[in-house]
């Protein structure tokens, strides 16, 4: 779009080309850069050890991939140890981070929440170092359990000790904890907050970001209960029905 955007407004062809190679370069060293920052706080976490935390005891993910060929339903459940293959050589790659049934990818037929996720679009290795060092994360934001580096922004994972059963009932406070959970982020952190379903697939770290890195995880905090959550963001919870289904 913008290269398109530039040729009409008449730049040459040699100008957007170099403006693009320097949008990439800075794109490259920032993420670099965030690295550094989540490494410097935070314990780094290969996949496996990601999605057995995240995800404990599933052995098959929901996976969205956006550059499918005609006919193609653009999802599919893989095993974990086929994922880790699948994810590595593309940039198209993403989880969402609840099981389904019957493998459709679809709010019906969505069975559990594993975690409440933020998407930060965006947001620079200088702010997000900032925003950390200045205890943005834990004060003016709940502490995420987990933050992954996914190339122009970060994920926040708010993962629940026990999946959630996404019951007619649950879907009312879970939505008001991720709605809470963006408006506390958009206020007390400078970056924007991209609002999504409670069904938005993510990339996994081990896979191809848009710039070609390999997105990163990072352990930053325990993993939340719904009603220590619920009260951390003043949502009622009492009425939720908790009970997994066998």
């Amino acid at each position: 779009n913008e290269r398109t955007r530039m040729l009409g407004e008449g730049y040459l062809p040699e100008v957007i080309e170099w403006t693009a190679k320097r949008r990439y370069e800075a794109a490259l060293a920032d993420f670099k850069d965030k690295n550094i920052a989540l490494g410097r706080y935070y314990e780094p976490l290969p996949y496996f050890s990601f999605v057995a935390e995240v995800w404990p005891g599933i052995d098959r993910l929901m996976v969205v991939t956006t550059e499918r060929k005609e006919h193609e339903k653009g999802y599919q459940e893989l095993d974990i140890d086929e994922l880790m293959s699948y994810q590595a050589y593309r940039a198209d790659v993403c989880v969402v981070p609840a099981t389904f049934i019957n493998g459709r990818y679809s709010l019906a037929c969505c069975k559990d929440i594993y975690a409440l996720v933020v998407d930060l679009d965006g947001i620079e290795a200088d702010v997000l170092r900032t925003v950390i060092e200045n205890g943005g994360l834990g004060q003016n934001v709940p502490q995420p359990s987990y933050i992954v580096n996914s190339g122009f922004g970060v994920h926040l994972y708010y993962a629940f000790k026990n999946p959630v059963p996404f019951y007619h009932k649950n879907r009312k406070p879970l939505k008001a904890m991720y709605d809470r959970l963006c408006f506390l982020t958009q206020k007390g952190i400078a970056a924007q907050t991209d609002k999504h379903t409670l069904t938005q697939p993510f990339r996994l770290p081990g896979s191809l970001t848009k710039i070609g890195q390999t997105a990163t995880a990072f352990k930053s905090g325990e993993k939340w209960s719904v009603a220590k959550l619920g009260r951390r963001l003043g949502v009622d919870v009492d009425g939720m029905d908790l009970a997994v289904r066998p």
